[in-house]
């Protein structure tokens, strides 16, 4: 069965699909299950390989068929994929970096020093928007805003009234050690004083005294107020 050709396995089949159950039955009684089954189920081989060209005269070139095998040799339509490798960016934040050195906080100050004109002019704004005569929620907008500047330079003067009395006292402890003397360290209580103390002079000595001690009352008294108001609702 393996000698025979593809077109003899076909005629075979054929002959084979027109006997009957019993002669079927008889058949394969007497030629064996195996080949019967080879018979009856095997499909026929094909051949794709390509078949030698037979020349005329031996002197001749070889000739090659320009037509490909659609199954040996099947046609990429896909153009191939060019692998593209991006990188992705990092994102550096300065604060965490040490290539950008450390933070210098004198340094930062006077860089940024034109800030401070920059928040002296917007308050000055502000105030001139709330003499106008504007609707009471855009009041309420400005005064919001200049509170919120306000509050941000009188902490930047309380922060530096500490750093300037740090400053004082290591400098008198520095001076305390050369001349062989034992150096005093101050206690909260009594650094807290100091820097009252230094706030009221500086305070005094640009004419703005007078105006914080009655914006502190004012606050005073409107925190009296509320806790008078929240022991009533109790």
């Amino acid at each position: 069965m393996n000698n025979l050709t593809v077109e003899s396995e076909i005629e075979i089949k054929q002959d084979l699909k027109k006997l009957s159950l019993e002669e079927l039955r008889k058949l394969k009684e007497k030629i064996g299950n195996e080949v019967y089954q080879n018979a009856t189920t095997k499909k026929p081989k094909l051949d794709f390989r390509p078949k030698p060209v037979k020349r005329e005269n031996k002197n001749r070139p070889s000739e090659i068929s320009s037509k490909l095998n659609p199954i040996l040799n099947p046609i990429k339509k896909s153009k191939p994929k060019i692998k593209t490798t991006v990188k992705k960016t990092k994102c550096i934040d300065p604060r965490f970096d040490s290539l950008y050195g450390e933070f210098d906080k004198r340094i930062f100050e006077k860089n940024y020093k034109f800030l401070n004109d920059v928040k002296e002019k917007e308050k000055k704004k502000l105030r001139k928007k709330l003499k106008q005569k504007t609707s009471d929620e855009k009041n309420e907008q400005v005064k919001l805003l200049l509170q919120r500047i306000e509050n941000q330079d009188r902490e930047k003067q309380k922060l530096e009234a500490q750093e300037k009395l740090k400053l004082e006292q290591k400098q008198k402890r520095l001076n305390a050690i050369k001349d062989g003397k034992k150096p005093q360290f101050l206690r909260k209580r009594e650094s807290k004083i100091l820097q009252l103390v230094g706030q009221y002079e500086d305070l005094k000595s640009q004419g703005k005294l007078t105006k914080h001690i009655k914006q502190k009352r004012i606050r005073s008294i409107g925190n009296e107020k509320k806790t008078m108001f929240n022991d009533s609702i109790e």
